[in-house]
């Protein structure tokens, strides 16, 4: 009989352990879970027109798709603002001495990238153009999936 005893006190001992154990580790993946979250949300909002796309990939992680999204601007003259393009300002001492109106055309392609993130927003898409000025992909819009589902293709 005594061994019994001792046996089960034994067993709720290690069962008490290992819920102890699994609540530390919850704690723990809990935090970790809400700082990648928050990065992830503070990347989102960091996002901004003409941001290179280099340096999202690098906010946001190499790992993403590209795609062409159902019923989302796929030339830059369907975003709101961009209907005659991009055009540039040339500014000396806080005044515009030359501008070019149209230096990006209307029917300039969107490049749509997206990734699946942790965080409120679950996903983020942008849209990018080659930007010859800089010489670089820069980013003309950006969506998320903040109370949105995966978009569709």
């Amino acid at each position: 009989m005594q061994i019994q005893t001792v046996v089960v006190r034994v067993g709720i001992v290690l069962a008490l352990l290992l819920l102890v154990a699994l609540g530390i580790y919850e704690v723990r993946e809990s935090q970790t879970r809400s700082k990648v979250d928050a990065y992830y949300d503070n990347a989102f909002d960091e996002i901004r027109a003409y941001t290179p796309i280099y340096s999202v990939k690098e906010s946001l992680g190499p790992i993403f798709e590209e795609f062409t999204p159902l019923n989302w601007p796929l030339v830059l003259g369907e975003i709101p603002g961009y209907a005659n393009g991009i055009g540039y300002e040339i500014v000396e001492d806080g005044r515009v001495v030359d501008y070019y109106p149209s230096v990006v055309k209307p029917s300039e392609p969107l490049r749509w990238l997206i990734w699946r993130v942790r965080g409120k927003h679950r996903w983020v898409a942008v849209a990018s153009m080659y930007d010859s000025s800089s010489r670089y992909n820069v980013v003309v819009m950006k969506r998320s999936g903040e109370n949105k589902p995966y978009p569709s293709r």
